[in-house]
């Protein structure tokens, strides 16, 4: 019916679907009866099935296994203080342990031998900018704090302490010895005129 009134608008069918490409509904279909269908598929490519596998064996036999990389002494601090510096996962983190520090560089290490992890937590638990902190609840293990952060919660407490000692801010009411309470309810009764107006 919708279609013969398109027919009538238009005043031909609509084309078909250019090459095909429409995807019929998909259903579930196991592997093994799909084998026969691909292997013929790799044929009217121009592809021998089974000389494809034996291609891809030599081409991996041939290939020698090539040694991970291992990191130079340079490069281990530049990871360190990368990891350490303000935009480094563990200052946004604040406190971290040895297990952080492997999320932290894990992806900076692609490529590299598994060991290398191993150096560069070392190298970020003993660089002068991981501070050891003592105390922390709930830790396992030894926890530290970036430099840069603990330079950064040290200033944000002095510039708070500057801020409270201050004799001009707006609603102080003097010096922190001398400041005067607030007027009672009674003493501002008795400031009031008879006339019910302030003096």
């Amino acid at each position: 019916m919708v279609l013969a009134q398109l027919i009538l608008l238009v005043g031909s069918e609509p084309p078909p679907d250019p090459g095909g490409f429409t995807r019929k509904t998909k259903r579930h279909t196991p592997p093994a009866d799909l084998m026969a269908g691909w292997l013929d598929e790799l044929s009217a490519g121009g592809y021998d099935p089974d000389g494809l596998v034996e291609s891809i064996n030599r081409a991996a036999a041939g290939r020698g296994r090539a040694r991970p990389a291992v990191l130079s002494a340079r490069q281990l601090t530049a990871v360190a203080t990368y990891a350490l510096g303000p935009s480094g996962r563990l200052a946004q983190q604040k406190v971290f342990t040895r297990a952080d520090v492997a999320v932290a560089v894990g992806p900076l290490l692609f490529g590299f031998g598994p060991r290398e992890l191993l150096r560069v937590i070392e190298a970020v638990c003993g660089h002068p900018d991981a501070i050891a902190l003592i105390g922390v609840k709930a830790a396992r293990e030894q926890a530290f704090a970036p430099a840069c952060v603990i330079a950064n919660e040290s200033a944000i407490a002095l510039k708070a302490a500057l801020q409270t000692d201050r004799r001009n801010a707006p609603g102080s009411l003097g010096t922190p010895s001398r400041r005067r309470s607030a007027p009672s309810s009674a003493s501002l009764v008795a400031a009031r005129s008879p006339s019910g107006r302030s003096r």
